[in-house]
């Protein structure tokens, strides 16, 4: 693991670390296991958005599912299994409760061919069918698993947040604040949240922003040369010297990671 001073280092790895998961151990190419992390937070977010969960919810239950599939393998669990018990937890702790036979709906229609869940609402589905019952039993289950691995550690930060309150102090444009917020949240689609401190993949989302939109020079990171008005950036996320390095990668300093395309 990365050697890195925060309060949650012990879930923050290094780059390395996602090619010696309990997945890629178990012979699961490092592609793959990507492409399963992806799938698992695009259903995560697909029941997410249905049941208007806030975003600091659905981030924080795709926090717990990359940390999870750090300590567990995608040949014992299936991602859209894991996921919708993340959402279970996350409407717990982040105070957005949702019924869990609410969340069991969705999943049963989430979980359908596109052109069969059309039809269905949380309300139509029958709560004594057998998918419905394997969910709700499935999820129940899992909850006691993903905490376990998690080790109760329920509390995270997350990208979102730090970007609130940076671009307030920014005083970001409409366009840049909307773009980054959207970076953030494509980059938990990512291991991204277990390379990088929140504040850090918050910063990449907003610089990689003014790069998309206002044509930054992201090369010259780090160099004396970027300064005023971009310097306020450092300030306002509270980035180090050493984290302004980290994000000097390229032009696209989220995509320096493994796994980001």
């Amino acid at each position: 693991m990365a050697d890195i001073a925060h309060p949650y280092s012990q879930w923050l790895f290094s780059p390395s670390d996602l090619f010696r998961t309990p997945s890629t151990d178990q012979g699961m190419v490092f592609g793959d296991e990507v492409a399963e992390r992806a799938s698992g937070i695009h259903f995560l977010y697909r029941i997410g958005s249905t049941c208007q969960m806030k975003m600091n919810a659905m981030a924080a239950a795709a926090i717990y599912f990359h940390r999870f599939f750090m300590r567990r393998s995608f040949s014992n669990y299936r991602a859209v299994e894991i996921a919708a018990t993340c959402v279970f937890l996350a409407t717990k702790v982040e105070e957005c409760t949702r019924k869990l036979k609410h969340i069991v709906a969705l999943c049963v229609i989430k979980s359908k061919p596109s052109s069969e869940g059309r039809r269905d609402t949380p309300d139509t589905i029958d709560e004594n069918s057998p998918e419905f019952i394997r969910w709700h039993e499935l999820i129940l289950a899992y909850e006691d698993v993903v905490l376990e691995a998690l080790c109760f550690d329920l509390v995270v930060d997350h990208p979102h947040g730090y970007l609130c309150d940076s671009l307030d102090q920014l005083a970001a444009p409409a366009d840049v604040a909307d773009h980054a917020w959207s970076i953030a949240s494509d980059s938990l689609r990512t291991p991204l949240c277990v390379i990088y401190a929140p504040h850090i993949i918050a910063c990449a989302s907003y610089l990689l922003s003014q790069y998309v939109l206002q044509g930054w020079d992201l090369t010259l990171l780090g160099q004396p040369s970027f300064q005023s008005p971009e310097d306020a950036w450092r300030e306002a996320f509270g980035i180090s010297p050493e984290e302004t390095a980290s994000l000097a990668g390229g032009e696209d300093p989220l995509c320096s990671a493994p796994g980001f395309n």
